[in-house]
């Protein structure tokens, strides 16, 4: 398969990978993630975030830089706050967090001023090859589905899945796509095109024409 050999790739590379997905997939790997980019005024990418239907999780994905070594990070974070939580529940919370950090390669952290949860893999550039990559994305979606059913939250589980589709919509219609255009999108990324409609609707509004309506997003 192109890319699989290993070497030090590019951010440009792993989002390629990320976009190359089939529009049902059966297999994790061959998963189409959309990607919202992130670039420095000389154009260069310096980080992305891809979302897919197909999974209920937005991946992260940053360069670290070569301190101490070369790496990229593929991380997931979610808005699980722990900061104002009830005792019992942080309690609960960290047992989960215990168990999710026995987990290889998946690194568990805890991000902004709420103390919100993150999962992550780092990568080292210098050895990281197409399946490499796709492993890591398996094990944060497998550490991701594990901390759900750990704390019982496949309801707000599957509210920031859409959360999150919404903001990848509403990133769309501020680039300039038409209402049409980002509905096809979502619907060669795997999603059912009702539900690719209702959520092109939240953003566009039901009347917007190709230019973007007046959703609450824009």
């Amino acid at each position: 398969m192109p890319g699989e050999e290993c070497g030090e790739v590019s951010l440009e590379t792993l989002k390629s990978w990320l976009e190359e997905g089939v529009e049902k997939p059966e297999r994790l790997e061959n998963v189409r993630f959309v990607v919202l980019e992130e670039r420095r005024s000389d154009g260069k990418l310096e980080a992305f975030k891809a979302t897919s239907p197909s999974i209920p999780v937005t991946l992260s994905v940053a360069d670290l830089g070569s301190s101490p070594i070369p790496a990229y990070r593929v991380s997931i974070e979610t808005s699980v706050a722990t900061v104002d939580m009830e005792a019992e529940r942080k309690l609960r919370v960290y047992r989960a967090l215990l168990l999710l950090s026995k987990l290889p390669l998946v690194k568990v952290y805890l991000y902004t001023e709420e103390h919100a949860i993150a999962l992550a893999v780092d990568l080292d550039k210098r050895s990281l090859g197409r399946r490499e990559f796709n492993d890591a994305i398996a094990a944060l979606a497998i550490a991701y589905s594990l901390l759900v059913r750990e704390l019982g939250l496949e309801e707000e589980a599957s509210a920031e899945a859409l959360r999150n589709l919404q903001l990848l919509a509403a990133a769309q219609l501020r680039e300039g796509r038409s209402r049409g255009e980002v509905e096809e999108m979502l619907v060669k990324a795997g999603l059912p095109r009702e539900l690719a409609d209702k959520i092109v609707e939240s953003v566009y509004g039901p009347e917007a024409s190709g230019k973007g309506g007046e959703g609450f997003y824009t």
